[in-house]
């Protein structure tokens, strides 16, 4: 699992990106919501599997370690659903 939060650079969308290519999840925080969006943006949209606010992403990681979640598996939960759940929308 690879987690992008708030930077001004881009070597983390590399990192992220190597991640994706071997089979990982990215978490990438939300630029609208981040204080320095560079870094969350230079993570190209096909190597992202969820974008979340600073304070969901830590629920998200404990049910993706857990199993209660698996992004990007056909067969694992509706991630729309967990992720309005994580929000408590």
């Amino acid at each position: 699992i690879a987690v992008v939060l708030t930077d001004l650079g881009a070597d983390g969308a590399a990192l992220a990106q190597a991640v994706k290519a071997y089979g990982g999840t990215v978490v990438v925080q939300n630029p609208d919501t981040a204080r320095f969006p560079g870094m969350p943006q230079a993570v190209p949209p096909t190597a992202v599997d969820v974008v979340a606010d600073l304070d969901a992403i830590g629920p998200l990681l404990v049910d993706l370690l857990s199993g209660r979640a698996a992004a990007g598996e056909p067969d694992g939960p509706d991630l729309p659903a967990l992720l309005e759940r994580i929000h408590g929308q």
